[in-house]
């Protein structure tokens, strides 16, 4: 089945004039989030260079040995991909952000591109770092995060800087982040949104975010999950959204290069696998059980213990993986009785809660007879 790189292939000599967006665009523009753009461009070329210039300018860098952090290894050639086609190539780019606090646990990211009219913002998903990662499972207990609070400042600083209308998205906190902008922003900026495009992105806390909050957004809103979701799965939902199929399997379908497209259009599934739904089931009984105070100190726990390499990030982590897993060994050996039962005690309810959808499950599982 056809990708994302068929569709530029096939779709990267008409320009947005000729062919309006659709959700592959906003699909590649949620993996162009996570490109290095950083330090590419002066304050005075901001929403004067091109993706094709920026994307000369990093491979310059590359040239004289830099290092960008690619998030993905398929990042490298995406880039010039789009860079070289005539669809993605001319558009220009403005505002790129990239934040990491450790201390407020936030990591946001956000770039505004430039359409013929108007202008789509996307926001990046979590990257490789710890704090990153952090920020996610806080959502579990409040809301919102400090990446949302900046995603709505993003949006509204955007909206009045640009003319014509306005698209929004990105993959996985990205998508979360965009909705939260959309659903929470100026209401005299919302109705310039055309669309907010989410890609397997979690949900909310639904005593927070309401059906009320997405009604605002009716017909506007496209969310996509691949059909054994899981991240895309967690969490409150009340929006319908689209099975997109992928080529992986389990947890690795969140990779957007996996998704299968044809045309200018995903390859649609009627339903989501039952491993999704077990998952999806299995967290919200979860996270019915544990108290948000209990998640908040679970999660503080998990970070402390993973923090404790003094490793910023996921890849830093596994380049001595020997070391690193002694100790976090150490770590957990040497907490406090209080922690350290806390932590057992909600690990112990998230296997009991995964327990409680099985008998759904087992059933359905087409068992070999000896």
């Amino acid at each position: 089945m056809s990708d994302i790189f068929d569709y530029i292939n096939w779709r990267g000599d008409l320009t947005f004039g000729q062919a309006p967006l659709n959700c592959v665009d906003s699909l590649i523009f949620s993996q162009m989030a996570y490109f290095p753009f950083d330090g590419l461009w002066t304050e005075e070329e901001n929403g004067k260079i091109t993706l094709a210039e920026a994307q000369k300018r990093l491979w310059r860098n590359l040239e004289q040995g830099a290092n960008p952090d690619f998030h993905m290894a398929k990042d490298r050639e995406l880039f010039p991909a789009m860079a070289s086609s005539r669809r993605f190539g001319d558009l220009k780019l403005r505002d790129y952000v990239n934040l990491i606090d450790q201390k407020q646990e936030k990591q946001f990211s956000a770039v505004t591109v430039l359409m013929p009219e108007g202008a789509f913002i996307v926001y990046r998903g979590t990257d490789n770092t710890l704090v990153g990662w952090n920020e996610d499972l806080n959502m579990s207990f409040t809301t919102p995060v400090p990446a949302q609070i900046d995603a709505v400042t993003y949006f509204e600083k955007e909206v009045e800087l640009v003319e014509g209308p306005i698209w929004m998205g990105g993959h996985s906190k990205g998508g979360n982040l965009a909705l939260y902008a959309a659903m929470f922003c100026e209401e005299s900026l919302r109705s310039r949104i055309t669309g907010v495009y989410c890609n397997d992105s979690p949900g909310y806390d639904g005593t927070i975010v309401t059906k009320d909050h997405y009604q605002l957004l009716e017909g506007r809103l496209h969310s996509f999950v691949p059909q054994s979701s899981i991240v895309g799965m967690m969490f409150d939902h009340v929006e319908d959204y689209v099975v997109v199929h992928s080529r992986q399997i389990g947890p690795l379908q969140h990779d957007l290069y996996s998704w299968s497209v044809q045309g200018p259009d995903f390859v649609r599934l009627s339903a989501v696998k039952e491993s999704s739904m077990f998952w999806d089931k299995t967290l919200k009984e979860w996270m019915g059980r544990v108290e948000p105070a209990q998640r908040e100190a679970f999660v503080d726990a998990i970070f402390a213990i993973l923090g404790s390499t003094n490793a910023n990030s996921f890849k830093e982590m596994r380049h001595d993986i020997l070391k690193n897993s002694g100790i976090i060994l150490k770590t957990v050996k040497n907490l406090d009785p209080e922690t350290k039962k806390m932590v057992l005690d909600t690990m112990s309810l998230l296997l009991h809660s995964a327990q409680d959808q099985m008998p759904d499950l087992l059933p359905k599982i087409p068992w070999k007879k000896n």
